[in-house]
């Protein structure tokens, strides 16, 4: 099994290379399969990541959401060394870069962990178990340690692989969406 600096290297490669037509297709279908989804339909408070360019848009959820009335969060992260929190954004803000080039919102209205129904993390690729690899920086592993809101990955179907190699810090996801369908894996065999 390749490790985790050998998978990320695999699925970023292939995430760059993602022809932009096949890109927007499924962006549009897990868009559909999100929104469509009676947790989401539930959620009162939304934690969700602000895509980069080449990870699955979250913009049409977060206009959505708060069309809908939901509270809309965003990660911002002061300091590379330093914990991320999550800041409610609204429609009429202007995104500024963090310190890792990250557009996020200004850091005036916290939203704490235990405010989240639904919390949805971005990956650089998810295992059929729920794990998620990210870019290695460990944030949202710290963060979702002890997290008690539903979590929920976004990945383009080559993004799904069978297994990751994992250690005991990694927290697995418990839904997952990809442009082939939804993954729940609170419901062993269902996903």
């Amino acid at each position: 099994m390749p490790d985790k600096a050998a998978w990320r290297k695999q699925l970023l490669t292939a995430r760059k290379n993602f022809p932009s037509e096949q890109r927007l297709a499924a962006d549009r279908e897990i868009t559909r399969l999100l929104l469509a989804l009676p947790e989401w339909q539930a959620a009162r408070t939304v934690g969700c990541y602000l895509s980069l360019p080449d990870e699955v848009t979250t913009r049409a959820f977060f206009q959505a959401g708060l069309a809908g009335g939901k509270i809309m969060a965003a990660p911002v992260i002061t300091r590379p060394t330093e914990p991320m929190h999550f800041y409610q954004l609204t429609s009429d803000q202007n995104l500024i870069p963090g310190p890792l080039g990250i557009l996020q919102p200004p850091a005036d209205r916290l939203v704490p962990p235990q405010a989240f129904d639904l919390f949805i993390v971005p990956g650089v690729g998810f295992d059929l178990q729920g794990y998620r690899l990210g870019y290695g920086g460990g944030f949202y592993d710290r963060y979702l340690t002890d997290f008690s809101a539903l979590t929920l990955g976004l990945a383009y179907a080559f993004q799904v692989v069978e297994r990751f190699p994992t250690a005991s810090h990694d927290c697995p996801v418990q839904m997952m969406i990809s442009e082939k369908g939804v993954y729940d894996f609170r419901r062993p065999g269902l996903g």
